[in-house]
This record gives structure tokens, C-alpha cells and sequence, in this order.
């Protein structure tokens, strides 16, 4: 199971949630919300049974990997969150009637001494028996490839069959020109070092498949706010000083007017 252990603002809310952050919780254990893959959702709902252990991998991180042990409470139930229009993982889509997400309970079992970064955990020939490898492998069906190219980049979507490609490419279109005003002349480099702020902007953008905001300057807002939590964290634990360029960049401002905003 997948989380992010560093700090990220959906929605104006903090998403941040690490195998110390599961431990923390009443009886160590928390709901698994959030999900909005459809194959995720499946296994969710489908096949995870109470009892069955996971592994708690840290992603979108300076180092991905598995951070501990968990073990499944209880099995799928629908994923409330999706029916809260302030939630950071709202979806209009899914009702009490007809919900569309699922989740399930997990507890706290065991932190690892360290991170297993990913390329260790490819070395293993054990995961190729696991559930979500094996998925990899699957051909998918019933789906169209939809995809654009700026210079040297490639944008890729899959989509369904009676989704529209005009609107895909201008979604696409619209994610290069954050990115674009984001990094200043986005290029393969920022995308490689930075991979973490591309798949921010990504979020703000879209949920579930689905456009959920358009507007150039407040998705890029959001990622300066996420700038500034970020800097503040790290200034807390001695890792550095405000980063007010990159956070005044991000905000379209200049740092010295930047400072200016605090002051008043």
C-alpha cells in the first residue's frame, strides 16, 4: 500500500500520511481512503481479505520504498471521503447510493530498521508472485492511448474507449503549460530531479480521471503553498532556510515582494 510521507496541500489540506503517522493513531490502526486507481479500488474491494498483511511503501519521497508491515482489519467498505465535497479526494461521481471508491482498515504491524529503496525490492524474485506485479503484466482492454509531444517530452494518457481525445490532448496541453510556467521552459532534467512536483501538479489537476481544475494560477498557488510547508519543515529540522526563491517563483512573484506579503 502506497502513502506519502512528506507534506503535500490538496484542497488547502495537508495529505501526508507515513508508517509513523499510521502507529500514531488510536490503536494503530486507520482507514486506507483515498484510493482512486480502479484496479487498486478492486483489490480493495474484491480481494483483500482481514488478516492479510501489506507492505507500507513510501512514495513521491526522496527515497521510495518499503517502510514497514501492516495487516487488514476489515475488508472492503465504500470510501467515505468521496462523498465530501471539501475533501481532498472528493468525487462527484460517487454517491451513498452508488459508491464508486472503497477502502479498508489497516493496523500497524511492524517499522523497518530502514527504507527498502525500490531498486532493491525489484532484486527479489519473490515479488513477481505478488498481486500488483503480476497486474503490470496484464495487457489492458477497452482502452485508448492518447498522447502528444512537446520538443523532447512525451505526454501519454490512457483513457476509455468513449472518452474524447480532443479533450485529453487539452488536458494535456493545460498540465505542460503548468508545468511549463512552473519550471520555467520545462525540460526532461526537471522532470527527472523534480518528479515529485510534477506529480503535485498532476493531483491539483486531475482526481479520479477526471478534470478538477483548469485555472493555471490556482493550481499554481496550491504548489506554493506546498513550496512553503515544505521549506518550513525543512528549516524546523535544520535541513536549511526558506527557499523563498523557488516559493516566490512558484507564486509568480518576486522574493522581494514575496517578503513584502508577510509583513503585511
Amino acid at each position: 500500500m502506497k502513502s506519502e510521507p512528506e507534506s503535500r496541500i490538496i484542497k488547502g489540506i495537508d495529505v501526508k500520511f507515513s508508517i509513523d503517522d499510521l502507529q500514531a493513531m488510536p490503536d494503530a490502526t486507520s482507514q486506507w481512503d483515498g484510493v482512486r486507481n480502479y484496479k487498486a479500488r478492486n483489490y480493495l474491494r474484491d480481494d483483500i481479505k482481514r488478516g492479510d498483511k501489506v507492505l507500507f511503501y513510501h512514495s513521491n519521497c526522496k527515497v521510495p520504498g518499503i517502510a514497514g508491515l501492516a495487516i487488514v482489519t476489515k475488508e472492503g467498505y465504500p470510501d467515505y471521503t468521496a462523498f465530501d465535497a471539501k475533501h481532498p479526494y472528493y468525487d462527484p461521481k460517487s454517491s451513498t447510493d452508488a459508491p464508486k471508491w472503497f477502502m479498508v482498515d489497516v493496523k500497524f504491524e511492524r517499522k523497518f530498521d530502514r527504507i527498502l529503496p525500490l531498486a532493491e525490492i525489484k532484486q527479489h524474485n519473490l515479488l513477481k508472485e505478488m498481486a500488483l506485479e503480476k497486474a503490470k503484466t496484464m495487457k489492458e482492454v477497452n482502452t485508448k492511448v492518447v498522447y502528444r509531444k512537446y520538443a523532447s517530452l512525451y505526454f501519454v494518457a490512457g483513457i476509455g474507449l468513449d472518452d474524447n481525445e480532443l479533450l485529453t490532448l487539452e488536458i494535456i496541453h493545460r498540465y505542460v503549460e503548468v508545468l511549463d510556467r512552473f519550471f520555467g521552459n520545462v525540460c526532461e532534467l526537471d522532470l527527472i530531479f523534480q518528479f515529485q512536483k510534477a506529480y503535485y501538479i498532476l493531483d491539483e489537476m486531475i482526481m479520479a480521471g477526471e478534470l478538477q481544475e483548469a485555472s493555471k494560477k490556482t493550481v499554481l498557488r496550491v504548489i506554493a503553498q506546498q513550496d512553503e510547508t515544505e521549506a518550513v519543515e525543512n528549516s524546523e529540522r535544520g535541513w536549511g532556510d526558506l527557499n523563498l526563491e523557488g516559493v516566490a517563483r512558484t507564486a509568480m512573484l518576486t522574493v522581494q515582494e514575496f517578503k513584502q506579503s508577510f509583513s503585511k
